[in-house]
């Protein structure tokens, strides 16, 4: 599908275009829904955001992705308690695989910082250097975005903590 690959090349509008355009055409499963949350995440479009999440939830209320969307949209919002569970029930749905730096950002952002390493650390394990670079990214990007959340010692320590991290795994790979 179209939309996926300019999703993968972050051109969130046009993707956002083609997600709507297989919802018209009849093609409304989960997948789509989900995909198309996250690209409307992306442009900042939150209340049609979450009804793709609710359309989601509708047809794959277990599914990982599902839960996914749900804690990227609560992130996006700054209700990180809610971001959390929805991770927590995205690796549960995953069986523990991936996952792992989206709630780590979360706990982060929460000022959970322990915890927050530790989930960097667990995605680390098994995460390929594609997505180590994205967590990475996505780190910078909404430390940037919530200076506030990050103005203690503690957090501004443990961001530095696990960009270290992520950048040495990354120097290995």
């Amino acid at each position: 599908m179209r939309g996926v690959m300019r999703l993968a090349q972050n051109n969130y509008s046009d993707a956002e275009t083609d997600f709507t355009a297989a919802v018209a055409r009849g093609q409304e499963d989960a997948g789509v829904y989900q995909a198309r949350a996250h690209t409307r995440i992306r442009l900042k479009r939150f209340e049609a955001a979450k009804q793709d999440c609710e359309q989601a939830e509708t047809g794959a209320p277990d599914d990982h992705f599902t839960h996914g969307r749900w804690g990227d949209l609560h992130l996006a919002l700054g209700e990180y308690d809610a971001a959390i569970a929805r991770y927590q029930s995205a690796l549960k749905a995953a069986s523990d695989k991936g996952w792992h730096f989206e709630l780590g950002l979360a706990l982060l952002l929460a000022g959970r910082c322990d915890e927050a390493k530790a989930a960097y650390e667990k995605g680390l394990t098994e995460a390929p250097a594609t997505e180590v670079e994205a967590a990475l990214r996505e780190l910078d990007s909404a430390t940037r975005s919530a200076a506030r959340s990050v103005g203690s010692i503690a957090v501004k320590e443990a961001v530095n903590a696990i960009r270290q991290k992520l950048e040495a795994h990354l120097s290995r790979t």
